[in-house]
């Protein structure tokens, strides 16, 4: 579809997060590629001590999250230990392009012996930046790569508040696992109880990492997660993890976007989707059904967004194109009292594109 359409006071949906966490990325990446040269220099990306300084400068200070982003990629690809007290800063911000190119540049530090024993690291001191989570106080003197690691591993499991304040605490334990430490499994194993979704499949992907199975369990239970599924399978195929029952076969084939063994044995893919429509994965499930498309399932779809129906699903009825469901989803909305408005952001899925 050319459009997508949103319900009035819609909130940002758990589900959503990789989609938006792609898309924060991906600006970040496209500004270090289109950036002018004079704004580059101006990040300081030379990679000399003098360089250094003018990025630390830039990631501090009011700029623009594309500059600031960019001066968090140098920094991580600089390996300046004096860079890291601003990065662990900058990680646990609630602007995503700023944050994700923070926790990628942190997690560089873990990628080979650059941490010269008990070298300290002095905070910055000047302009406080917005924070989504406390920052402890430990990040004082930071010199070492377990400072770092403990630093992180406490913006991971300290509850934050405000939008964005999970998202960073998922991409700290994402960048956790990618540091390779065994130190970290401390705090990663704490992360698999998290009540939020995203720090769970972070932590235990992390732990997967880390060649701790005890991320096994949860990241099966991730797998019908729309947008992370395929990552997730990622992880547990390096694993050498198979599915035992139907319910993980339909999963594992959804998150490899299997279609022709999900119809090949559609009587099994339908009963786990209508399961799953009552779990906490009813998104992944609408989404999963949407796009395998097929019709004697309309019914059951709609069932459910009638009995226990929310704005998430609705939006998805109205954006899938299939007109049954767009018709099942508007009725929905104007029984609640929603209005329908255009958005430019593409639909998360169509009918039968699987």
């Amino acid at each position: 579809m050319a459009s997508n359409e949103r319900l009035v006071a819609r909130s940002n949906s758990t589900s959503n997060r990789a989609i938006a966490r792609c898309r924060a990325l991906a600006t970040a990446l496209l500004a270090l590629l289109t950036v002018p040269q004079s704004v580059a220099a101006a990040a300081g990306i030379r990679g000399d001590r003098h360089g250094v300084e003018l990025q630390i400068a830039n990631l501090t200070g009011d700029e623009s999250s594309e500059v600031r982003a960019i001066a968090a990629e140098a920094l991580g690809r600089d390996g300046d230990l004096r860079s890291v007290s601003p990065l662990v800063l900058a990680a646990a911000e609630t602007d995503s392009v700023v944050r994700l190119a923070a926790v990628d540049a942190l997690a560089r530090f873990g990628e080979g012996d650059r941490f010269d024993g008990d070298v300290p690291i002095r905070r910055m001191v000047g302009r406080h930046l917005p924070l989504s989570v406390e920052v402890p106080g430990a990040l004082k003197r930071i010199g070492t790569l377990d400072e770092v690691i403990d630093a992180l591993g406490q913006v991971m499991i300290t509850p934050g508040n405000g939008d964005g304040a999970d998202w960073a605490r998922g991409d700290a334990a994402w960048a956790l696992g990618r540091m390779g430490n065994s130190r970290a499994t401390f705090y990663l194993s704490r992360g698999l109880s998290d009540a939020d979704n995203l720090v769970r499949a972070e932590s235990a992907r992390a732990l997967m990492r880390l060649g701790d199975q005890r991320g096994l369990p949860v990241l099966t239970q991730h797998l019908l997660d729309w947008f992370y599924g395929p990552r997730v399978a990622l992880v547990l195929t390096q694993a050498h993890w198979l599915p035992g029952t139907g319910a993980e076969r339909v999963h594992w084939w959804i998150a490899h976007r299997d279609r022709a063994s999900l119809v090949r044995d559609w009587a099994t893919t339908k009963s786990v989707l209508i399961a799953d429509l009552n779990s906490r994965f009813t998104l992944g499930a609408l989404y999963a059904a949407i796009a395998i498309g097929q019709a004697d399932f309309i019914p059951d779809a709609t069932a459910a967004l009638v009995t226990g129906g929310n704005r998430a699903m609705a939006e998805a009825f109205l954006n899938c194109g299939q007109p049954d469901l767009r018709q099942a989803g508007e009725a929905w909305a104007k029984a609640r009292g929603y209005v329908i408005l255009a958005s430019p952001e593409d639909p998360p899925v169509s009918w039968g594109e699987m």
